[in-house]
């Protein structure tokens, strides 16, 4: 990747080099681009090119400091922002051309709802939503979602660690969530 539509050649020379080096990640990249578009807009790229050259791929971070969730479980692919969540059976009900093919769910699907059936065990956690919570979590870590994970105290299976805040309904010593900054997306996870 050459960043061609940056033209400060030193911070686009510094991000080639961290991607070629194996330091700057998806997130990492996702990141700088919703921040590089921003920037555009504001009329401040001067600022966002100081801060890559100071900071390398670890430039404009998320509040948390993140570059990462950590124990990914699905595939993600963060430039259509997609998260893989398994393949399509080989049965004859599906048709030929689908058998076996990979889905992968993206912000457009889960912004119209979603309704796994299963019985208790068959994988609807594992398999649906956690990939899910994981994908908003790298969104939110990119500046692009801002995340709320509502569950029961026994149900979830993400990491507490993939959040910002765990918010525990009834314990005082929890955090009160608070409205994230429009530039400053949160992961919370309420039980």
């Amino acid at each position: 990747m050459q960043w061609p539509q940056l033209r400060a050649e030193a911070a686009a020379n510094r991000l080639r080099d961290e991607l070629l080096a194996g330091t700057l990640g998806d997130v990492d990249h996702a990141r700088i681009e919703r921040t590089w578009q921003v920037a555009r807009l504001q009329r401040r790229q001067h600022v966002f090119s100081d801060a890559v050259l100071t900071e390398g791929a670890a430039a404009c971070p998320h509040g948390s400091r993140q570059r990462d969730v950590p124990g990914r479980v699905a595939v993600h692919d963060l430039v259509v922002r997609q998260v893989r969540i398994g393949q399509a059976d080989t049965t004859e009900r599906n048709p030929h051309a689908y058998r076996g093919a990979g889905i992968a769910l993206d912000p457009g699907v889960l912004g119209t709802s979603a309704l796994a059936v299963g019985p208790p065990g068959s994988g609807k956690t594992a398999r649906i939503v956690r990939p899910v919570v994981e994908s908003l979590c790298l969104q939110a870590l990119s500046g692009q979602a801002a995340v709320i994970y509502l569950t029961s105290g026994g149900a979830h299976r993400t990491p507490d660690d993939a959040f910002d805040a765990i918010v525990r309904v009834g314990d005082p010593g929890s955090p009160t969530p608070t409205r994230p900054r429009p530039c400053s997306p949160r992961r919370w996870w309420v039980i």
